[in-house]
């Protein structure tokens, strides 16, 4: 056999056998692929609804600051603007079940959560919505773990 023939052979057998190794590779290149792509599906989902949640509770702190004695349920300003306070108060629950139903019950925002109901904490007790059940069941769990 001449040299150039027993290159060719060669070079037939490294493509048969490169062939009949990537037939075995693509699939698992293919499930390694799959498994990363789910992965960054998810952390996307995760930095997603982290994000949600952060520009919902600052909205809410913007209307805090713009609204200090509501914010701190100050009896006098409560009693001048009770209906502002009432509008007040829908939103900032409104503010908090939008926060618990994208973040899935982390701690963290519940402890932030349940410091902020504290301070209403007397207002919640006649609150109408409060008593008729209105709000979401994550939101319900903490309010009524505050008025307990």
């Amino acid at each position: 056999m001449s040299a150039a023939a027993t290159i060719c052979f060669n070079i037939a057998i490294d493509l048969d056998t490169w062939v009949k190794w990537s037939t075995i590779a693509v699939p698992g290149i293919a499930v390694v692929a799959t498994v990363i792509a789910l992965h960054q599906v998810n952390v996307t989902r995760t930095e997603s609804r982290t994000s949600t949640a952060h520009n919902i509770y600052n909205a809410y702190l913007q209307l805090a600051i713009q609204n200090p004695s509501l914010a701190s349920a100050n009896n006098t300003a409560i009693t001048e603007s009770p209906e502002k306070y009432r509008w007040f108060l829908a939103s900032m629950l409104f503010s908090f079940e939008q926060i618990l139903l994208v973040t899935k019950n982390q701690e963290d925002w519940e402890v932030a959560i349940k410091s902020q109901l504290k301070t209403h904490k007397e207002h919640l007790a006649i609150s109408g919505s409060v008593a008729r059940g209105d709000w979401k069941p994550e939101l319900m769990k903490l309010i009524n773990e505050v008025l307990a």
